[in-house]
């Protein structure tokens, strides 16, 4: 064999198990944007490609990703790289088609025809359906479909943001997201109302004891006669104890695997009210509480094991940011 000098190189194989990449499923139609949530914990950077194109690179930054996709198939590939310079790809096809529906259709919102050559839908669209080929109509349409509410930034008048939770009401509108059928599976699910109303508590009472003692963390209180069904499990940072923004907190429990949410958005902030006069200051209390506020998954179908990592994420990202 040969003889002579050799110096020895340590190989310090990647660690990946604290990372997710979270892609849309399926087809994306009617839109061209899409999020993708990179979830982890410890020292890693992000780089993403759409169609071998780089969008970022070296984003240090957990949290979901908006990544506009071209119309056709596309290929969305991210790029996780560790302290140590390694480096794992995850990858996805996405397909677009953000053409909308094209009907050899003539009519006004009314349902009267304007051509001979036409299908006459006048009486048979209770369930709801509005046939249009113009973009101005139908944006005002899916709007009064929603309370006028858009999560589009094109959209909007105050974006960017402060949160992936944000949205505007931008006119006024009504609830027409639900259609008949849906309403005939709701009134099934009214059989398991008070199981779910159960569970619910159960969870509640849970969540009340993990958090009584958790300095940064302000539970609701309820009332002893109350029988609530709680629709939502709100906690408020205490920003006297925490040295974070909600947006750290939001983003940090993202990162821990924990989708959370804001409720609500003060009503009179968004553009419609503001139009209107109406001007921030004028629920002093309400825009306080409004800042910290943060909601946690509450469901009737959470395991006993999901309601537990919930608690551990909280309680780690409080400790995280505890001054």
């Amino acid at each position: 064999g040969r003889t002579g000098d050799f110096q020895r190189y340590t190989v310090t194989r990647g660690n990946f198990d604290s990372v997710t990449v979270t892609f849309p499923e399926g087809d994306q139609l009617n839109t061209k944007s899409v999020q993708v949530n990179v979830a982890f914990t410890g020292n890693y950077t992000v780089s993403a490609a759409l169609n071998g194109e780089l969008l970022c690179e070296d984003s240090k930054e957990a949290g979901n990703y908006r990544v506009d996709m071209e119309e056709g198939d596309n290929r969305v590939a991210f790029y996780i790289k560790d302290e140590n310079g390694n480096v794992r790809t995850y990858g996805k096809d996405l397909h677009i088609d953000a053409t909308p529906p094209q009907l050899s259709i003539l009519h006004d919102l009314n349902g009267r025809s304007t051509s001979d050559d036409h299908v006459y839908l006048e009486g048979h669209t209770e369930g709801g359906a509005v046939l249009t080929d113009d973009d101005e109509l139908y944006k005002k349409v899916l709007l009064a479909h929603a309370h006028g509410i858009t999560h589009d930034e094109s959209w909007m008048e105050e974006a960017p943001h402060e949160g992936p939770w944000y949205y505007e009401m931008i006119t006024l509108g009504f609830n027409y997201r639900m259609t008949d059928i849906q309403a005939g599976l709701l009134i099934s699910q009214l059989k398991k109302l008070d199981r779910f109303k159960a569970r619910r508590q159960e969870i509640v009472a849970r969540y009340n004891e993990a958090f009584a003692n958790v300095e940064g963390i302000i539970v609701q209180k309820e009332i002893p006669e109350s029988d609530s069904c709680r629709h939502l499990y709100v906690i408020r940072l205490d920003p006297g104890t925490l040295s974070c923004t909600r947006r750290e907190f939001f983003d940090a429990m993202q990162a821990e695997g924990i989708g959370c949410q804001i409720h609500y958005i003060p009503t009179y902030f968004f553009p419609y009210y503001k139009h209107m006069g109406y001007e921030r200051g004028l629920c002093p209390n309400a825009e306080d509480i409004y800042k910290g506020i943060m909601s946690i998954p509450l469901f009737p179908k959470m395991t006993d094991s999901d309601v537990e990592d919930v608690i551990h994420a909280v309680k780690k990202v409080a400790d995280r940011y505890r001054k």
